[in-house]
């Protein structure tokens, strides 16, 4: 499933930089039920770059996800940085990721004004119908665009391929900004599934983060625009996310 890179340069000068690997595709999660559904949320670059076409889009709208936390703990090889100098980009962890044990005690990442009720699960849509107990007092919620797909056999392969480097497709439920009580859809997301992400980094320093993002630059362009993309989509539609907003600063430091 892996392609490895030579670690040898072409012109026989000696060793090159170590070089990460990335997947062909996807993987796909084998407890999770892809049945009928036709949406896809979106936490990271797909908030201001939809999956696909307008003409596959049926309708776009912000939603928020229960028991998950987005961190810029990923690296990336194949959009905003290479094989050799890999850039950093969101990915999303549930709060029973062993990085995530004391994660309910750092506040939620949702629109700001939104409340749930306690004593609810967190949604994940697993094939068993089954969800974990919930964060308590302080749950994890992350905010992000849910994409509505008309045809989602066409889309499907593309959105493997684009999340290729390392996360794993599921199905969770999504629930209103405004009333965190009622879901709204189930949708395909992609996630950093422990022990089956190769690049998953586990947890970094806001500072090392923003030194990485400050100079990586990949096929997709600079990894910088990746962070401050996702920070400005947050503020404009009123986000609350304490660590894309950290990590913006300091790059934003870095950089000026």
């Amino acid at each position: 499933l892996m392609e490895v890179s030579s670690d040898t340069k072409a012109d026989g000068d000696g060793p090159a930089a170590v070089e990460l690997p990335c997947w062909d595709s996807a993987e796909v999660d084998p407890d999770a039920d892809f049945e009928g559904v036709t949406a896809v949320f979106g936490y990271g670059s797909l908030v201001w770059k939809p999956p696909c076409d307008a003409e596959y889009i049926g309708t776009a709208t912000i939603g928020c996800i229960r028991g998950w936390a987005r961190r810029f703990w990923q690296h990336s090889v194949d959009h905003r940085g290479t094989s050799t100098a890999p850039g950093r980009v969101a990915t999303i962890l549930h709060r029973t990721h062993p990085d995530m044990a004391v994660a309910a005690t750092a506040g939620a990442a949702g629109v700001a004004g939104a409340s749930a009720a306690d004593g609810h699960g967190d949604g994940h849509g697993h094939a068993d119908g089954g969800s974990v107990p919930p964060t308590g007092p302080t749950e994890l919620v992350t905010a992000g665009m849910v994409y509505t797909i008309t045809d989602m056999a066409t889309i499907l392969p593309m959105l493997d391929f684009r999340e290729k480097n390392g996360y794993t497709r599921t199905v969770v439920d999504v629930f209103d900004p405004e009333n965190l009580d009622r879901k709204i859809n189930r949708a395909i997301m992609y996630y950093a599934k422990p022990g089956r992400d190769p690049a998953y980094l586990g947890k970094l320093t806001n500072d090392d983060i923003a030194a990485t993002v400050a100079s990586a630059v990949g096929p997709s362009g600079p990894n910088v625009d990746y962070v401050l993309n996702l920070d400005r989509w947050c503020r404009q539609n009123g986000v609350d996310d304490a660590h894309v907003s950290e990590v913006s600063r300091l790059t934003r430091e870095r950089m000026a």
